[in-house]
């Protein structure tokens, strides 16, 4: 069973946050379960937090805005400013000793979470919490997706509508999925990190799979030219824009090949083939197979 406590948004310019903290619990009779989850700007005060013992649960911040200020070793004038775009995990036990001040205009999200699970998690998230006694900083960048699964966390613990527990750790999970997906093209830049323009334009092909429209559809729905939309998305997804069309067609036909009774004609029509044989010879091309031949060897098995 997951469970989850109570939240309340947090402000340090019209309430203690001293005292709106849940309840500090380790709680391992599920893999991840939240126990609070909250929003802070610092406009007019400064907040100084000083956890020695730290807490039972892990902690995990975002720093939406402004900075906050923890510590990086045993010194404790060796202090690490994590900027706007950090993430930062705190590990049970781990003392909990940092500071945001209302000049930086800091603005925060954060979650308090534990379960026989958590550690496991964070670790295969790619922003594992570290073994020492100082917190684990990762720059990810300025993600809009971050702010939103917060939003949906806290509202769920505010609504506690049927089955909000599960729902709140799926979304936990998710954002820390997210982290480290952040995480890993900051540090590497292997790829370049798709943007939402991109994404604008991956979502429509895939409505849009069966519409013949021509790439500068899809370069302005990305809100590029049609020359640097095609280098984008070639540098990001590795390959072109209308192979990709055809992936997402072909997997589609498959589908459709298997769990329809749909004439090979009727396949090509619905995923954006006029022409049935040319259908079936790019089906061919691309599976190794003939489209009859694949319906009849899924059946088949």
């Amino acid at each position: 069973m997951i469970a989850m406590r109570w939240n309340k948004i947090r402000s340090s310019d019209t309430e203690d946050p001293s005292v709106m903290m849940s309840s500090d619990t380790e709680d391992l009779s599920a893999p991840i379960i939240v126990n609070s989850c909250g929003y802070e700007k610092f406009i007019t005060q400064d907040m100084h937090i000083r956890r020695k013992k730290g807490r039972a649960d892990y902690n995990i911040i975002y720093i939406a805005g402004g900075k906050g200020h923890f510590p990086a070793s045993y010194d404790p004038a060796n202090i690490i400013e994590a900027n706007k775009g950090s993430v930062v995990v705190f590990a049970p036990g781990q003392p909990q000793i940092y500071d945001y001040y209302a000049s930086e205009n800091t603005e925060t999200y954060w979650a308090h979470f534990t379960g026989h699970s958590a550690r496991g998690y964070l670790n295969t998230s790619g922003i594992p919490a570290s073994d020492n006694t100082y917190p684990a900083v990762y720059f990810t960048g300025i993600d809009d997706a971050f702010t939103g699964i917060f939003k949906e966390i806290i509202f769920e613990m505010q609504v506690k509508e049927s089955f909000y527990e599960n729902r709140s750790a799926a979304l936990l999970l998710g954002l820390m999925a997210l982290m480290g997906r952040r995480a890993d093209y900051a540090g590497t830049n292997s790829r370049i990190m798709p943007d939402m323009s991109l994404k604008k334009a991956l979502d429509s092909m895939n409505e849009k799979y069966c519409e013949n429209l021509p790439l500068k559809y899809y370069a302005d729905v990305a809100n590029l030219s049609l020359f640097r939309f095609m280098h984008k998305f070639r540098d990001v997804m590795g390959v072109t824009p209308k192979d990709y069309i055809k992936r997402i067609r072909m997997e589609k036909a498959r589908h459709l090949l298997v769990n329809t009774g749909m004439s090979i004609a009727e396949v090509a029509g619905s995923t954006g083939y006029e022409d049935p044989l040319y259908f079936s010879r790019v089906f061919s091309r691309e599976t190794g197979v003939s489209p009859r031949g694949y319906r009849n060897s899924r059946k088949s098995n």
